[in-house]
């Protein structure tokens, strides 16, 4: 199976509540993220790179101690890591080739 690594990417990550309504609009099954919950910052919600998830995006947690955040067509809610989704890779964009 091809990941995200493999494709010189990384897990999406979702900066405003547009983006989400975007990529949303975009979607039709549940689809993992770059979100997950670390001990190491007391079970805070993360992205990949360290940064926190913003309160303006749409955000479901479930009550148990998941620690793995999947994208549904209508919000962004939490998963056991071991589940089977797509996903959606994101890459830095560099421009066209010279």
């Amino acid at each position: 199976m091809v990941s995200c690594q493999d494709l010189q990417s990384s897990l999406l990550k979702i900066d405003t509540k547009e983006e989400q309504v975007l990529i949303q609009s975009k979607i039709k099954y549940n689809h993992w993220i770059g979100l997950s919950r670390v001990q190491e910052s007391g079970y805070h919600w993360k992205w990949l790179d360290g940064s926190p998830l913003s309160q303006q995006l749409s955000f479901r947690q479930s009550l148990s101690r998941v620690k793995c955040g999947h994208m549904r067509p209508s919000t962004i809610y939490t998963a056991d890591c071991s589940k089977l989704f797509r996903y959606i890779c994101e890459k830095e964009f560099s421009g066209p080739d010279n």
